[in-house]
Order: structure tokens, then sequence, then C-alpha cells
């Protein structure tokens, strides 16, 4: 989740933060389908805690001791300057209303929660006011329906703890126990990749576990939808290796494939206890990659999958841009497309990276075509817009800010020919600091637009909006300084 961004957007009467973003380091690495746990202070990974008459422990508390060091993010530790906490106490969401929006390295959303929506008016849903029948605190879990998350700014998406007594379910997930009602722990399976290749008739299915645990071995379904009912491929159990840490690598070749037909496949794990849990769900990539349904994949398909670019994925089962079915069509389609575009005759897709020379021969292609439809030509703009956000400058440059004069906030634009870490810090005119932003280590590109570029609120270190007047600011990108002028006008 290198450069990933949670964008945090509380209530104003919550006493947090109203407005702050998080841009993760290459250290938080979340295999697909697991969870992370963050924490804005340690209490929850180490605490003192009474185990008895006069005795005190040191150990992990049950519920993050279920988890992976490498999935436990401390808050503080690793991004006190970009989320301004000055303490480990210091809330960062608030508990009369938020929103959380995550964001990818190409800052399209990827996942938006939350009962926050608009200042103002009251909250979606309430947070959970009940306790466990031992008396502990409650966390809010998410609902899922075939592996799929419930979209989480509805309210029928989530589940107080306290009300489930899913600490007694075997069922591979950790739910924690009577004293710490907390969200769910790891899965059993750790599954890496789940992907699959036409060769004639038949479908060569494979999957990679990173590790197992109580995997009695998994089966393979089928659909023509994403929504239908969903039939086993295989008729006995494809065995698992138990419990284990070493990966694995699993095949499986579905013969009965109907030519034309752009099926579902999902991939479920059965514990050696009867229990199945969904681990993926996927569609035939080639396949859902002619998105305009012609019968051909080539730059049209492309280009009608980025004028989708920000939206949910429609239910029409022809023209769909959502290539890779992950419900909102992103960046990622243009790269599903270009994996099959790009992938020599006869192999499977290929999964390239996305970059402004990638994109610059297929835009080119496109615009010769002269095809005068709106939504194409939207598209061909959506492509120009990714490609220039992934250009990577000849130059870091420092570019003026807007708007200016301002009140209350400001954006500074800037470019990075190589990726460095970015800290801007904001001085009255006397000379004296009024606010420093550590950005990050931010990757080479260019971060013009308000999604991409530095964000100021006007506010000093206190959390105060500062008086009208000149400011002057410093922009520090490595080796790389420069200097610039700001005005607050109320």
């Amino acid at each position: 989740m290198e450069n990933w961004r949670l964008e945090i957007r509380n209530r104003r009467d919550g006493g947090a933060r109203l407005k702050t973003t998080l841009i993760f380091n290459q250290a938080l690495l979340i295999p697909p389908r697991q969870t992370v746990l963050l924490l804005s202070s340690t209490e929850r990974a180490i605490k003192p805690r009474a185990v008895g008459r006069g005795l005190v422990s040191s150990e992990p508390w049950p519920a993050s001791g279920h988890l992976p060091e490498a999935y436990v993010y401390s808050l503080y530790d690793e991004a006190a300057a970009q989320l301004r906490m000055t303490s480990r106490n210091d809330k960062v969401l608030s508990p009369n209303g938020f929103t959380l929006t995550l964001k990818d390295m190409a800052d399209q959303v990827v996942d938006v929660i939350g009962n926050h929506h608009v200042e103002g008016k009251p909250v979606a849903w309430q947070l959970p006011v009940s306790k466990s029948e031992a008396g502990a605190r409650s966390s809010m879990l998410r609902r899922y329906v075939d592996g799929d998350a419930v979209d989480g700014r509805k309210a029928e998406a989530w589940v107080s703890a306290a009300e489930t007594h899913l600490a007694a379910v075997q069922n591979g997930l950790y739910y924690g126990d009577t004293t710490d009602i907390s969200t769910p722990g790891y899965r059993g399976s750790m599954l890496s990749t789940f992907e699959m290749t036409a060769t004639g008739t038949s479908i060569e299915l494979t999957w990679k576990t990173a590790s197992e645990a109580n995997t009695a071995g998994f089966y393979v379904l089928r659909c023509d939808t994403r929504d239908g009912e969903f039939m086993a491929c295989n008729d006995s159990l494809i065995t698992g290796a138990g419990t284990t840490s070493t990966p694995r690598t699993y095949t499986y070749t579905d013969a009965k494939k109907t030519a034309g037909v752009a099926y579902w496949y999902r991939l479920e794990e059965e514990s050696f206890a009867g229990v199945r849990q969904v681990l993926a769900k996927r569609q035939l990539a080639f396949a859902k990659a002619d998105v305009n349904g012609d019968g051909e994949i080539n730059v049209q398909d492309l280009v009608f999958a980025a004028a989708g670019n920000g939206q949910p994925a429609p239910r029409a089962k022809k023209q769909n841009p959502d290539v890779n079915g992950d419900g909102i069509v992103n960046p990622r389609d243009v790269q599903a497309v270009l994996g099959v575009l790009e992938a020599k005759p006869g192999a499977a897709p290929a999964h390239p990276r996305l970059t402004a020379n990638l994109l610059k021969p297929w835009i080119d292609k496109a615009k010769q075509l002269n095809i005068p439809d709106a939504t194409f030509q939207r598209g061909i703009r959506e492509l120009e817009r990714l490609a220039t956000a992934l250009a990577i400058p000849k130059e870091t440059a420092l570019l003026p800010n807007y708007p200016n004069p301002f009140n209350p906030e400001t954006w500074i634009p800037y470019e990075l020919a190589e990726a460095v870490s970015v800290t801007l810090t904001f001085y009255d005119v006397r000379g004296r600091v009024v606010r420093t932003l550590a950005l990050g280590h931010r990757p080479a590109g260019v971060y013009r637009t308000k999604a991409r570029a530095a964000y100021w609120d006007g506010r000093n270190a206190q959390g105060e909006r500062v008086a009208s007047g000149v400011y002057f600011y410093t922009f520090t990108a490595g080796d790389f300084t420069a200097t610039g002028k700001l005005v607050v006008r109320k």
C-alpha cells in the first residue's frame, strides 16, 4: 500500500481534526482479503493487565495477539506528523461522525466508509453504545455478502460486535473473546493470487496461498453472472495443506466451459470442521476486457474503460467498464484492458505497470480513429489526465499555490523528478514557524490537482486559524528547496 492515502473527515463537534490525510509507506503490506489493525496508540498491542490477585501481565491482549506484527500499524509511531498528533491519546476519528476515503497511488477511490456525509445533517448511522455481556467495549463489524463488502456508508453494512456472539464461531475468523470484542483478525488461508487463462474450450485456474491454517481443501464454483447462483466445478475437494507457512500453488482445469460465455469463478476454502468461506471471486479477464461488447478487444475498449473512471460498476451485462469486477471503475480497469492488449498472441493477460509512456501510444491510436462519440472523447480525456498524473518530470519544481489570496484553505502543487520525502514549512513575516507539514515519502510524478497537491487548511500547529496577512513557505524535497509566498485574506 505504498503511497495509498486514507482521507479522514470528521464532524465539527467531535473533538478531532476536521480533515487530515494519512499517506501509507511501504512498511504496510496487506495480502489480499486480509485485515490490518490501525492503532492510535500501542495500548491494545501491549498493555499491562490483571491476571490474578496482585499479578500483572505485559503480554499482548488477546485481540491484537491474534494479528501478526506486520498487520498492526501504529498511527502515532508511523504517521504522527501527517495526522498532526501530539500525543498517543489524540483522537483520529470523531465519535460523533466521520468519513474515511481510501485512495490508491493513482488517487482513485478504492473504498468509502463512514456515517457523516454532509455537514449540518444527521449522521447516517450511530456508533455502538452497547457493550458485551462481560461489560467490555464494542467494535463495529462490516457485513459481507459472498465475500463482497456491503457499502460502508449505509447502516445495513454494520453490526455491533456485542450483538453477534461471534467469538464462539469456529470458522477461521477471529472476533475476540468475552473480555475484548474485536474486529476480525486474519483469515485461515492467506490468498496471494487467483488467476485464470483460457486455453481453447477450457479454463486453467491457478491460485497461490502465502500460508494456510486448518485448511482441508478448496472448491471452485462457476456462474455466468456476478450475482447469480454459483455451482461447484469440482466434485471432490481439492486437497489443501492443512496448517503451513510455506507458500503453495494450486491449479484446476474447467473443461466444461461453453464457448462465448464470460464465466465468473469463485474460490472457496473448507476447514477440517467443514466450514467454508469465500476467498475470491473473479471473471475471466480477457472476456471482461471487451468493454463495449463488440466481440473484439482493442483500443476502443481501453477508452471506454477510462470513460467510466470514478463511477460505480453498471448493472448491464454488456458495455461494462468494471473490467476487474471490484464494483467501481478506476485505473485498475484500464490496467486490466492494457494487460490483454500488451500480451503476446495466445499468451495470458500481462500485468503491466501503468506509466505515461505505456499509455501515450494507445492515446495516439484512439485519437486517430476520429470517433465523435461523447463518451469516447471523455475516455480519451481521462486517459490523458491519467498519463499526466503518471508522468515523471525532468526536474523537481514548486508551483504557485491556488487560490492565492485564499480563505480558509489552499493547495500547493509541485512536481518530483525522483521519489523523495517532502516537507512544507510555513512562516509568518517575522520568520517564526507557523506550521510544518510532513507529506512523507512521495513517488516521482506530477502533483497538481487538488487530489494530489499539498493541502493547507490555514491553521497553525495548535489547530487555530492564522490571522490575515502575508506568509511564506519552504518546500523541501530531498536536496531540493524552494520558497513561495501566500496571502490569507478574511
